[in-house]
């Protein structure tokens, strides 16, 4: 019992010097100040909250479309004017890639070590072989990131799309894909295969 008369002793002092017989935090006005502001902070987590909604949402309406119409206008964009020649050079190559497919495998020249292999074609003018093995070495060092076969072929080349028949690098066009390999030629009319 003399604890109970040592709480009812504190709980005197205590409303003798405040007035109060209970502590503050019990009170009904503690109470709701503290739901007010517990309110308050709710509220305003829920303003930021639909915030950060409404920018997202508005951000993904304008950023896919966008980026979806970008690309397909460059999936279906023309050939430009100035790549005519170079429409019938793709032509004209693809022709002797499918003569040299039809050679037996022991006619085939072997690979590089890069897995590029220059095809053996009778140019107009002779070519060196420096010269066919920097184009070989730059075919093999060409940063593909993705490989669509079928018609037209297409290749993604350091960020952009290259269809057949579209210069790739310089004087390099890319022919398309043969037999799982991927086809060039450069300006002396030499192609190039690699596999992807």
């Amino acid at each position: 019992m003399s604890a109970m008369s040592d709480i009812a002793q504190a709980l005197a002092k205590a409303k003798a010097r405040t007035g109060h017989t209970a502590s503050p935090f019990l009170t009904a006005e503690a109470t709701l100040a503290q739901r007010a502001a517990q309110a308050a902070h709710s509220a305003t987590a829920l303003r930021r909250a639909r915030a950060r909604q409404r920018f997202w949402l508005i951000w993904s309406a304008f950023a896919l479309p966008l980026t979806g119409f970008v690309v397909w206008m460059q999936l279906r964009s023309p050939a430009s004017a100035d790549s005519a020649p170079v429409a019938q050079l793709a032509n004209d190559s693809v022709a002797v890639i499918a003569q040299a497919s039809a050679l037996p495998a022991s006619a085939s020249t072997p690979s590089t070590p890069q897995s590029v292999t220059p095809s053996r074609q009778a140019a107009a003018t002779p070519v060196n072989e420096e010269a066919r093995r920097r184009v070989a070495q730059m075919v093999a060092d060409l940063p593909i990131s993705a490989v669509m076969p079928g018609e037209p072929s297409r290749i993604m080349l350091s960020g952009r799309v290259v269809r057949a028949g579209e210069t790739a690098e310089k004087d390099l066009v890319f022919l398309g894909v043969a037999e799982g390999q991927l086809q060039f030629a450069d300006a002396s009319g030499g192609t190039y295969s690699r596999r992807y």
